[in-house]
């Protein structure tokens, strides 16, 4: 992907062009100026397309340290002790914490510059013609992206599909978590029509759309819906499982057919991913005590997902082993990419949903036994009822997605979070169901975004 290839999703398919400008645009006011001397030739739109992912991608306010400490820590999956300790004692606040205030800055960040690129759509046009379709398609792709992870985490929040022209006009009330749902689902629909149907690697497509589409409907427990989505994208053979559970994370064969959503990142110094030395060396986290104990000894991803280790004599290795570079050049230079969304997590959405919609049929089976098999376990059982199937696809989302930053949004979708972590000795309390609002936004609002209840 050229030297590039750190930010995800460049924009090289979609508009054939090599010659590419970092440029970092994560002003939260674009002035009259900036729309008349921006999008003037193709590199502005090649800048605007990075752009949009890098904040992301960075550290520490994207997938990286952020996702990791709040969605890991916050989960039964991943254990954070140090300063970070509060997510896994679940007493963090609004303010305790700048992993809330980096996540939600950087989101808005990235959504920012999507909005730029959208409201230039008529520049854009003017620079290369139909081509801008899919420009427009890949920045309301990612628009969509960032308001779902908002969604879920926070509840309704400032909902901005426009530019931001006035520094007065920065800051606007919550909207509502079915407005949010509703703009990114349009977001998402307009990128599946818009988007190629087939791109190269570390690129989207129109598949993309769709299943991020069956996993929204999914959430929502519109199963109908999610299931047509899934079935979709599975009969579209743009995806298929890696040969090897190993595959998916060994950087030598990274962006490979199972790849649906990546954030990329190289060699070089602050442009490399952090995950490694963040849960292995630092000692800021490990791994919650019984995860490893939830694996057969036979089953193949165990010896991908931890370390080797000597904890409990031996049965309980405490770090993780799905991000390791040994040609790392510092802490924050792995070339591990991270995958946001695998074709082993739509097959398991499409099982899901086919058991609640129809019951354990075939077909449900067949998506399952997929991933159990490439794991070197058996088929389910024949004869599970709709109950123990949809218990088993749970437990199978568990082990096949561990540390992946998808734990927490499966537990609150399927109406688990609190007895979950009651069960670890976390003291429960409803409010977890969300995540504080960063107090320095409504600081900064003068009260006009409010916070979470019981923040």
């Amino acid at each position: 992907m050229k030297t590039i290839k750190l930010l995800q999703f460049c924009g090289i398919m979609l508009l054939s062009v090599f010659i590419w400008r970092c440029n970092n645009l994560e002003e939260q006011v674009f002035s009259q100026s900036t729309e008349d001397t921006f999008f003037q030739s193709v590199n502005d739109i090649n800048a605007a397309l990075t752009g949009m992912y890098r904040p992301m991608q960075q550290c520490c306010g994207g997938y990286q340290q952020a996702g990791h400490f709040i969605l890991n820590g916050a989960s039964d999956e991943g254990k954070v002790t140090g300063p970070w300790g509060n997510f896994d004692r679940l007493d963090y606040t609004s303010a305790s914490n700048g992993e809330f205030n980096d996540w939600w800055t950087n989101s808005y960040k990235s959504i920012s510059t999507t909005n730029l690129i959208i409201s230039n759509k008529e520049k854009i046009e003017n620079l290369i013609g139909e081509k801008s379709k899919a420009v427009i398609a890949e920045a309301k792709f990612w628009r969509a992206v960032n308001y779902f992870q908002l969604v879920r985490m926070f509840g309704g929040v400032p909902l901005r599909t426009t530019m931001v022209k006035r520094a007065d006009d920065v800051h606007i009330a919550r909207s509502t978590e079915e407005d949010v749902y509703n703009q990114l689902i349009a977001d998402f629909e307009a990128a599946e029509q818009d988007l190629p149907s087939t791109s190269a690697p570390a690129t989207i497509n129109k598949w993309a759309a769709t299943a991020y589409l069956a996993k929204v409907y999914l959430t929502r427990k519109n199963y109908t819906k999610a299931l047509e989505k899934a079935t979709q994208v599975v009969n579209s053979g743009a995806y298929a499982l890696a040969q090897s559970f190993s595959d998916v994370f060994d950087i030598a064969s990274e962006n490979g057919s199972e790849d649906i959503f990546t954030i990329q990142y190289i060699h070089v110094d602050q442009q490399g991913m952090r995950l490694e030395p963040l849960t292995n060396a630092w000692g800021l986290s490990g791994l919650e005590t019984d995860l490893y104990s939830k694996y057969d000894p036979s089953d193949t991803r165990r010896n991908t997902t931890f370390l080797d280790g000597n904890i409990d004599g031996g049965t309980r290795p405490e770090k993780q082993g799905k991000w390791l570079d040994a040609n790392s050049v510092s802490a924050d230079g792995s070339a591990n990419n991270f995958i946001v969304y695998r074709y082993a997590d739509l097959l398991l959405i499409k099982a899901e949903a086919e058991n609640e919609v129809n019951g354990p049929t075939q077909a449900a089976y067949t998506e399952i036994n997929k991933i159990r098999s490439r794991a070197n376990l058996p088929n389910l059982a024949s004869n599970l009822s709709k109950d123990e199937f949809r218990e088993a696809v749970w437990n199978e989302r568990n082990l096949e997605l561990a540390l992946e930053q998808i734990r927490w949004y499966d537990l609150k979708r399927t109406d688990r979070l609190g007895s979950v972590l009651s069960a670890t000795g976390a003291p429960w309390n409803d409010k977890f169901l969300l995540f504080p609002i960063p107090q320095q936004e409504i600081d900064a609002s003068n009260g006009l975004i409010t916070q979470n209840p019981g923040y």
